[in-house]
């Protein structure tokens, strides 16, 4: 899997596209749900990719062997080669028809950086609880806000990366969700952390440009000692019901 916190890395935060399909991601870190995929779980299995954006995963995920279901509001932009559902994530009428039809079909549901753009994590979590089967495993990837970047980035303008009124339009991220918050919210909807990893691509040493250079270099002597989730920009979160 690609080393999400690389030693040093100018990672420019450029669009990434696969197959022409924009990636609405951090940098790689498809490409490092893709590895963990294949590396632990049955080529073939059926996953519903559950907030799938233009389809970049999910085209990904069939080149593979995946037999996947694509969910997403935003039909018009859907890219994918897959077979395709529109969906309202916040239309509790829209969300209950598509659980009552699909529950329990799944080996794996994907939920890919969907969490924060949802104006309630708490049911979010609650419906995939509702279309999970005894076996099915999810995927939930959210921003990583602790992280050392994060962390100055606060102290320095007082909001947290990522999360603020621009980018409550664009990209539209509305709930910044902590590492103690979500696995509360997990454990809340009996459901049982099996892994957990970093994503995206985050260096100790940030050659962006200048500025984020010379503070990269100063935290740098600090990392040792900075507690918490500090490395990565996206916290990955593997989990099964267990009642």
């Amino acid at each position: 899997m690609i080393n999400p916190s690389p030693v040093i890395a100018f990672d420019k935060k450029r669009t990434q596209y696969y197959k022409g399909i924009k990636i609405k991601a951090d940098t790689d870190l498809h490409n490092q749900l893709a590895d963990y995929i294949l590396k632990h779980f049955d080529k073939g299995i059926k996953i519903l990719d559950w907030g799938c954006g233009e389809g970049a995963l999910s085209q990904r995920l069939k080149d593979m062997g995946c037999n996947v279901l694509s969910v997403d509001i935003d039909e018009k932009n859907f890219k994918a080669d897959t077979p395709f559902i529109r969906l309202d994530f916040n239309d509790e009428k829209q969300l209950d028809e598509f659980i009552n039809e699909y529950k329990k079909r799944f080996d794996l549901i994907l939920g890919v950086e969907v969490i924060e753009h949802i104006k309630s994590p708490w049911k979010y979590i609650e419906n995939i609880y509702r279309l999970c089967g005894d076996n099915t495993s999810v995927i939930v990837t959210t921003p990583n806000v602790a992280n050392w970047w994060g962390r100055f980035w606060f102290f320095i303008k007082g909001e947290l990366w990522g999360f603020s009124n621009e980018g409550w339009y664009d990209p539209g991220h509305i709930n910044p969700i902590l590492d103690f918050e979500i696995r509360n919210i997990l454990r809340e909807n009996c459901f049982e952390i099996i892994d957990f990893f970093n994503g995206g691509k985050l260096p100790y040493i940030w050659l962006y440009n200048w500025k984020r250079f010379l503070v990269s270099l100063v935290i740098l002597p600090f990392q040792p000692f900075i507690k918490g989730i500090k490395r990565g920009w996206v916290n990955c979160y593997v989990f099964k019901k267990k009642c």
